[in-house]
């Protein structure tokens, strides 16, 4: 009896203290995004960017929660402006990176996409997740052999055989196969939407129906530069 009771008060210390941590964890965030509301409410009066830039100077933390709070608002060409007026530094840290390249993605900037991407491929040489960005960032960019230089680590480390395929019909196109290109990607296309109607995970549904929506652009972008 003695042992059931110490299990029933640590199980229900244990859910008070979950509960604490949990409601502390949304007040800070809470708090984060009135500030960065106020900030923006600023710049919206005056549409000065001082304030921002004088906001993502301060600790780093900021700047990452600046542009996470502009990417989810959907604000990309604020982004983009702050990104351009305070770039990040070359010791900015990989999270900051990854969503500050998204950013620029959304608003096709993509070497300079690249170019926040790449160092983060030498830091992380056996991280697939960086290694599949960065060789998407490189065929947007229009510079083929930096996927092809990272296609083989990638195709080592995926466990997603799909987008190597995905990959590899890029670099056809980028041999001047553009048809036979489209056809792979449609075949892949066609593969994702199966995949993604038939997955219950809501996160790994949302990642393949982006992989759908890349592949589409992809089979547009290489049509319209056959039709011209």
């Amino acid at each position: 009896m003695t042992s059931f009771l110490s299990s029933l008060l640590f199980f229900f210390a244990l859910l008070g203290l979950t509960l604490v941590v949990g409601m502390v964890s949304l007040w800070f965030r809470a708090r984060k995004r009135t500030r960065i509301a106020a900030v923006l409410r600023r710049y919206h009066e005056d549409s000065d960017l001082q304030g921002l830039i004088q906001f993502v100077s301060g600790p780093r933390s900021n700047y990452l929660d600046l542009l996470e709070y502009l990417e989810n608002a959907e604000a990309f060409e604020l982004a983009q402006q702050v990104l351009e007026y305070h770039p990040l530094q070359e010791d900015a840290g990989r999270h900051l990176r990854v969503v500050a390249a998204r950013i620029l993605v959304k608003q096709n900037v993509f070497p300079q996409a690249l170019a926040l991407i790449e160092p983060l491929v030498d830091a992380f040489p056996n991280d697939a997740s960086i290694l599949e960005q960065a060789i998407h960032l490189a065929l947007l960019a229009e510079q083929p052999e930096k996927a092809q230089q990272w296609l083989g680590p990638f195709q080592r480390l995926a466990h997603k055989g799909h987008r190597v395929q995905f990959f590899q019909a890029l670099l056809l196109a980028f041999q001047g196969k553009r048809d036979q290109a489209i056809i792979h990607l449609e075949k892949i296309r066609d593969a994702e939407c199966t995949l993604a109607n038939n997955t219950l995970a809501p996160l790994t549904k949302r990642q393949i129906q982006e992989q759908v929506k890349q592949t589409e652009y992809w089979i547009e972008r290489l049509g319209e530069t056959n039709a011209n």
